[in-house]
């Protein structure tokens, strides 16, 4: 572990530090809302502490332990980049699950700030989801990140997205199901469907309709279906 983590005046520097950095220019300040493996690219002090706040308590940190001098505290991380000519490149992991890869450049300017928020997937007010019985929190907090992901298909650490195109079998012959993708991660398995309604009359649709027997969750973008709409469904199963 670094030594700058080992100092017994820590807390003094600390505070000194939220001192220097309330008195710091707002521009000074960098703001990002992401997603989930997001890479942020941001500028840190030459000379200065910089602070990476987040939203959730820092887990891990990975890639930088023998090269910069760094402290975890709570939320936040505190670093010294120097005045390195390459990009740092490093990855965190939060209580909440979430992983980020940090791309800082040196740049001269005061102590900085940088805050990480994350970003939360904005639904219809109509969309459903339904579990079932025994999902506990913690993996509620995993099937939302797979429906995350399947919602908007990119890249994503730790996951694997494979396109689909295949008809599936439909209780209602006026709804027409369609397999366009799946998803494999966290231990879990997600399947994207295409639901289109076929008819010229508007359809009601219920989560626990579309839900099979070892599914432990199902996510709809839409309650109903005006003639000719479409929407997704999402059907998650334990890869175990």
């Amino acid at each position: 572990m670094s030594s700058f983590l080992l100092k017994p005046f820590y807390l003094i520097l600390t505070v000194l530090i939220f001192a220097q950095m309330a008195n710091a220019d707002d521009n000074l300040k960098q703001d990002f809302v992401v997603s989930n493996n997001s890479i942020i690219k941001a500028f840190a002090s030459k000379d200065e502490i910089t602070r990476l706040a987040f939203q959730s308590a820092v887990k891990d940190v990975h890639g930088i332990e023998n090269e910069l001098d760094y402290n975890v505290n709570g939320k936040d991380i505190f670093l010294k980049i120097g005045n390195s000519e390459k990009p740092i490149n490093f990855f965190v992991k939060t209580e909440d699950e979430m992983i980020y890869e940090i791309i800082l450049s040196a740049k001269d300017m005061p102590a900085a700030q940088i805050f990480i928020k994350k970003q939360f997937v904005t639904t219809n007010s109509s969309s459903q989801e339904r579990y079932s019985n025994g999902v506990s929190l913690e993996l509620k907090n995993r099937i939302g990140k797979i429906i995350e992901i399947a919602l908007s298909p990119q890249k994503h650490l730790g996951f694997t997205i494979h396109k689909k195109s295949q008809n599936l079998p439909s209780r209602d012959k006026n709804l027409d199901l369609n397999l366009v993708g799946e998803i494999f991660g966290e231990m879990l398995t997600a399947q994207k469907i295409n639901i289109a309604n076929d008819t010229d009359f508007t359809k009601h649709l219920y989560a626990e309709d579309f839900m099979g027997a070892d599914d432990l969750a199902v996510y709809l973008t839409k309650a109903k279906l005006l003639p000719y709409e479409e929407c997704i469904l999402v059907r998650i199963k334990d890869r175990g």
